[in-house]
């Protein structure tokens, strides 16, 4: 069978904490819809019959910013697509219209127009979803469900969380991700019941120390805002397990961020660190740190401390040293120290189980093909040159 299209596309997952563009290898081969991790192929992700689609547009919002978006339908999944020009997003959007289904709902060209928040008929269920809306405020007919447990508003145009807020007593989630907020207003802070908050991508200069209230809290998301410190009040967040403060203009972390004891899940990327922040060390139960693309130019002796690390990225920063105790950590599963200043690694590596991404640093003993083979080669290497 011919291949109708193939390259690469930006996709961006439907699930995850923080939903960030990832490249991946696409290709149509007839009605097949099939995506990989590379152009190797090696790794099949998943394969989609086009003619099941039943909804595609072509999202022309962005593309002032050069950004091309598109996405489709394909039973209970949606994909989310992101080209390198307006012709190649053409070229993918065509193929797709061209199997899908003649009477498909959603089938549009252009932005998706939904109706007014004031005039949305929404059902009385314990979870709402209203995700890529266009939506300016709450929709008015929200409040005629004062049992709602879950409420995802993401990527719509919200630039204020209303007074009465708190009147969703019962409300456990609340994404509010990829909206325009530039404040969160006290109210908020009285859903005494919520579990999981999402503001990622928002205009925020700071977080109230009101936040000290949500102690029911266990997931927190503020990355992709404008936040020059975090507050002290976190400390009484003891239910605290995920945390993600990437992504701002952050210099340090206040000491009582170490009295979050269950916290397992830190990502601190994408801020100002030039060193790991002192109250990291205070977390004992750490088992996922990343902080890529900061300027931190040291690992220091008592990252021993964190005895259950899974996973460890600090790709685009200055480190130039990489301990050898990173051989030594029985847990670990992935580790991230690509771009980086390193001339060589520790010979204890070649030990880890975990996977190693070590490419973009200015290695002198290590080959560049092995380097490129990727991380059995690199530990290998480090074995045999014992």
């Amino acid at each position: 069978m011919q291949v109708s299209l193939q390259g690469y596309l930006l996709k961006r997952p439907e699930k995850g904490i923080v939903k960030k563009w990832k490249k991946r290898y696409f290709e149509i081969i007839e009605f097949k819809f099939s995506y990989f991790l590379t152009e190797d192929k090696k790794a099949l992700k998943s394969v989609e019959n086009l003619q099941e689609v039943n909804g595609y547009i072509e999202d022309t919002s962005k593309d002032k910013e050069n950004i091309f978006l598109f996405a489709f339908s394909v039973g209970n999944r949606t994909y989310h697509l992101q080209a390198a020009t307006k012709e190649e997003r053409e070229k993918w959007v065509a193929q797709i219209a061209r199997w899908a289904q003649p009477n498909s709902k959603g089938k549009l060209a252009g932005k998706v127009i939904v109706a007014a928040a004031s005039e949305l008929t929404i059902p009385l269920l314990p979870q709402i979803e209203l995700v890529s809306k266009e939506l300016t405020e709450f929709p008015s007919a929200l409040w005629k469900n004062k049992r709602l447990e879950q409420l995802i508003l993401s990527e719509n145009l919200i630039t204020l969380i209303p007074p009465n807020i708190e009147e969703f007593g019962f409300l456990r989630v609340l994404n509010l991700s990829y909206n325009k907020l530039t404040a969160l207003p006290d109210n908020l802070f009285n859903l005494t019941n919520l579990e999981e908050l999402n503001v990622h991508n928002n205009k925020l200069k700071e977080i109230p120390e009101g936040i000290g209230k949500l102690v029911k809290l266990e997931l927190l998301v503020i990355s992709n805002n404008l936040l020059t410190n975090i507050p002290a009040s976190l400390e009484k967040l003891q239910k605290l397990n995920k945390l993600s403060i990437a992504f701002n203009a952050l210099t340090a972390l206040p000491p009582e961020l170490g009295e979050c004891k269950q916290i397992s899940w830190l990502d601190i990327s994408g801020n100002k660190f030039e060193d790991f922040p002192g109250p990291l060390f205070e977390l004992p139960n750490l088992q996922f740190l990343e902080a890529t693309s900061n300027n931190i130019k040291a690992i220091p002796e008592n990252f021993t401390c964190f005895k259950f690390l899974k996973e460890f990225r600090a790709s685009h920063n200055k480190i130039s040293v990489l301990p050898a105790f990173f051989g030594q950590y029985p847990n670990l599963q992935e580790l991230d120290i690509a771009f980086n200043n390193l001339t060589e690694l520790p010979k204890e590596l070649g030990n880890t189980a975990a996977f190693i991404q070590v490419h973009g640093n200015p290695f002198k003993s290590i080959p560049e093909n092995v380097i490129e083979t990727g991380s059995g080669a690199v530990k290998t290497f480090l074995k045999s040159s014992k």
